[in-house]
């Protein structure tokens, strides 16, 4: 059954970018990046240890966030990983105690929801990012 899922990836999740003309296939091994018009592949990631359950790209650019999909403890369900494709490694981790249930990007914040229901917003600064806010609902 392994084998099948590494020859044959399946979708864990699907979200659209801030301009709807492309979206992010979170899959059991990688992720993808499609874009719409012309319909075409842009990008496909695939990684060994992981797939990944949540993933938002930044616009059009070679920035992501995403959630493991907890199968590895490199990449639990408790971290947010800010990609960045064009030197191909993770820019920040961000580490939470509960599950990510949520999470989205743009140019100046990360939000995270968790599973008992905080919300995180992270803002860069400066180069840096700082928690910004800590919701409880």
């Amino acid at each position: 059954m392994t084998k099948n899922i590494k020859k044959n990836p399946k979708s864990i999740f699907i979200t659209f970018n801030q301009t709807n003309d492309l979206f992010c296939c979170g899959l059991h091994n990688g992720f993808k990046i499609i874009n719409c018009d012309p319909f075409e592949e842009k990008l496909n990631r695939t990684f060994q240890e992981t797939g990944i359950s949540k993933i938002e790209i930044l616009n059009r650019s070679n920035v992501m966030v995403f959630v493991g999909d907890g199968t590895s403890t490199n990449f639990p369900l408790t971290k947010v990983f800010l990609w960045d494709d064009y030197v191909y490694k993770c820019i920040l981790k961000l580490e939470h105690d509960e599950d990510v249930l949520g999470v989205k990007i743009n140019l100046e914040y990360i939000f995270t929801v968790t599973k008992i229901k905080h919300i995180f917003i992270i803002q860069k600064q400066e180069e840096q990012f700082i928690q910004l806010k800590h919701i409880q609902i």
